[in-house]
């Protein structure tokens, strides 16, 4: 058997020797399972840093299991940011809600002030109860350039100078 779709499949095997006699298995039922599917990711376009921080990057994503939402194990729900070596994993994740074959999830990222400006790629996974997991890594998003200075504390204080003098210690 090919190209079969996912879903239940019930199969018996019929044989005939060259005398004529036909034999038979029993009734064998197999389901096709690819694992979940990640359907759909938030768009998130641009995302500005936080000045002196950082910014927890809240994005939401569905998740479809051919056996029913209840086959997912949400706690293997997981989306990270990644541009290049670094990498923001999600601190959480957790279901908002699930009917059907359905799941939504909601997962908070967080990016430092000094995370580098440009487009990051964004990540997400999920395992089903089994262990199939299913990948979405086709969206990215621009993280913008910070234009900050921030100084602590907030004041600079310097020595009183006569005009003239130089090299003076405070």
């Amino acid at each position: 058997f090919t190209n079969l779709t996912e879903k239940n499949y019930a199969f018996k095997a019929y044989t005939q020797d060259t005398a004529g006699n036909v034999n038979s298995t029993e009734k064998r039922n197999v389901n096709i399972n690819f694992g979940p599917k990640i359907t759909w990711v938030q768009n998130l376009g641009n995302v500005a840093g936080l000045a002196g921080g950082l910014r927890n990057v809240t994005i939401n994503f569905t998740a479809y299991d051919f056996d029913g939402f209840a086959d997912l194990n949400d706690s293997t729900a997981n989306v990270n940011f990644t541009k290049g070596i670094v990498i923001r994993n999600s601190t959480s994740c957790f279901r908002i809600a699930g009917s059907g074959n359905y799941s939504n999830y909601s997962c908070v990222v967080g990016m430092w002030y000094y995370d580098s400006e440009g487009i990051w790629n964004i990540n997400v996974s999920i395992a089903d109860k089994n262990g199939n997991l299913g990948i979405n890594n086709t969206n990215s998003f621009y993280y913008e350039y910070l234009y900050s200075f921030e100084m602590v504390p907030d004041y600079v204080n310097w020595s009183s100078m006569a005009i003239g003098e130089v090299n003076r210690s405070s």
